[in-house]
């Protein structure tokens, strides 16, 4: 009986624990898995998450200084356009970029390895897969404009002393700002032509200004002229210059100006200056009695670069200012047979756009446009022959390159109706017949190269705005304007003057042209205004 008891309670006690037991591929929920489930066992673990196939460039953008371009992507295309406007175009070839691209993805090359944005550039998008990729290709583009021009100031005649200036040659006003402009005799005025103030001379001493110019940005940029070889006494006149000196208004015209170069016993007149004073800049300058070869000075952010050499622009044309001889192949026959390049000429100018620092600093590239004044013979050919005439009045041309070919961009005065005989009074370019050199300016506008030109006659003063892409590619018209009469009145011995600014905060540019005649303190000035706006193309 004893045993068959103890049998009994031994098979309900393995009853009881078999019941209690968890099958092996069962859960028991009242189990604590963090005590009774090894860790090997969570599935979460033994299955690999999947790596992304995320491969997009989210946005990229570039910038250079306070100039920001932002990419418009394409994402079916894989393209990138950087849409820039035509004045920004400086700032693709050295420019910082900044891409935001899938999470985990990489991308190459690295963009921040690339500063020249002016040409198509592949990046290549690599998801965290490794294999998953996407090509993009990423393009500069220009905004595309109309442009339009209207003149905005019919005309001011006003007294302000114009005894010095008219007793220079040439380039004798120019913007102080984007809003402002100044003449040589230090007047400062609007837009609307309302003097404002006056420039700050402190540090010219006895010197004058003698001709002007401003850069891109509207900074002021002036030859100053000395009687003596050591900057002193004030010259009266172009024949009593001994030296020059050029000084830069960077900050502001009522500011003091900071002298940038000393020309000692040299000339430099029919300023003219190209670029950005902040950035690389190139002065040209007529010395005088030097064959048609242009003072050529480099600046780097406000100041000639040490050692930097002298160097010259040659017009090609000779210089008869102060009745240098010309004699064999540089005669007044071979001019004739020339076809009016290669002859004489008595003032100069020279203005250029796209300059860029070469090997040892040397200008490379560029386009140039120069401006020669050919003489009337006073008395050596008779009057009424047609060579005679042919040799009164400016000539324009423009070249690629500093050694590039001349290609004449002649004016329209009698197309246009403005004079009665074509050569008599149109001279050889048909800009008229007198022998002061004309006011000259090239200039970017949305993305287009022009040429202003101010020019006189003996029957009046003239405008006209060149469109030099049509010269040099066959692009677009002929002019931006063709030639038109620039005053109500003529006002006699005129020496003309031009310059250019742009606005980006509207957008608008401006051509100022400005007539001096006489050289007495009541002299009037005569000045116009034009006015250059854009619209976008959809």
């Amino acid at each position: 009986m004893k045993k068959v008891s103890l049998f009994f309670a031994a098979a309900l006690m393995m009853s009881a624990i078999a019941c209690n037991k968890t099958p092996e591929n069962q859960t028991n929920p009242s189990a604590d898995p963090s005590k009774d489930a090894p860790a090997s066992e969570d599935p979460s673990k033994d299955v690999p998450a999947e790596k992304s196939k995320a491969c997009k460039i989210v946005s990229l953008s570039v910038a250079a200084g306070d100039v920001v371009i932002n990419g418009e992507i394409f994402e079916e295309e894989k393209f990138v356009e950087l849409t820039y406007e035509p004045e920004q175009a400086f700032a693709l070839s050295n420019a910082v970029a900044t891409v935001e691209i899938s999470e985990k993805a990489t991308i190459a090359p690295d963009p921040a390895t690339i500063t020249d944005w002016t040409q198509q550039v592949k990046l290549t998008v690599t998801a965290e897969d490794g294999t998953t990729k996407a090509e993009y290709s990423v393009e500069p583009a220009p905004r595309q404009y109309t442009v339009a021009i209207a003149r905005t100031k019919e005309e001011l005649a006003v007294t302000m002393g114009a005894a010095t200036i008219a007793k220079f040659g040439g380039n004798l006003h120019a913007f102080c700002a984007v809003d402002k402009w100044a003449d040589a005799e230090g007047h400062v005025f609007n837009l609307n032509l309302e003097k404002v103030g006056d420039l700050n001379m402190t540090g010219l001493d006895d010197g004058v200004i003698v001709s002007m110019d401003n850069d891109e940005k509207g900074v002021l940029v002036a030859a100053v002229g000395y009687a003596n070889a050591d900057y002193t006494g004030t010259p009266s006149g172009s024949s009593e210059l001994a030296s020059t000196r050029i000084f830069a208004w960077k900050d502001g015209y009522d500011q003091a100006p900071v002298m940038l170069y000393d020309n000692p016993n040299n000339v430099a007149q029919y300023l003219n200056i190209s670029g950005n004073l902040a950035g690389d800049m190139y002065a040209f300058a007529y010395p005088d009695g030097r064959q048609g070869q242009h003072h050529l000075w480099t600046f780097h952010e406000g100041s000639r670069p040490s050692g930097d050499e002298w160097r010259f622009f040659d017009t090609r044309m000779l210089d008869n200012r102060w009745g240098d001889s010309c004699d064999g192949d540089q005669s007044k026959e071979y001019f004739y047979a020339a076809g009016l390049n290669n002859g004489l000429s008595s003032g100069q100018n020279v203005s250029a756009l796209e300059i860029t620092p070469g090997e040892d600093g040397k200008p490379s590239g560029g386009i140039y446009v120069s401006l020669s004044a050919s003489p009337e013979w006073d008395g050596t050919l008779d009057s009424s022959s047609k060579e005679w005439w042919r040799l009164g009045g400016d000539m324009v041309f423009v070249r690629e390159g500093i050694d590039g070919e001349d290609i004449a961009m002649p004016a329209a005065l009698f197309a246009n109706g403005l004079i009665t005989n074509e050569l008599k009074h149109g001279g050889p370019h048909q800009y008229g017949n007198t022998d002061f050199a004309g006011g000259l300016k090239a200039f970017n506008y949305s993305g287009n190269h022009y040429a202003a030109i101010a020019h006189v006659g003996v029957q009046n003063a003239y405008l006209t705005i060149q469109n030099i892409d049509y010269y040099l590619d066959g692009e677009g018209s002929q002019y931006l304007l063709s030639s038109v009469q620039a005053l109500a009145t003529n006002p006699t011995n005129n020496k003309p003057s031009v310059a250019f600014v742009f606005d980006p905060a509207t957008g608008n540019g401006y051509v100022l042209a400005g007539y001096i005649a006489g050289n007495d303190e009541a002299t009037p000035a005569g000045y116009v205004l034009y006015t250059l706006t854009r619209e976008a193309i959809q």
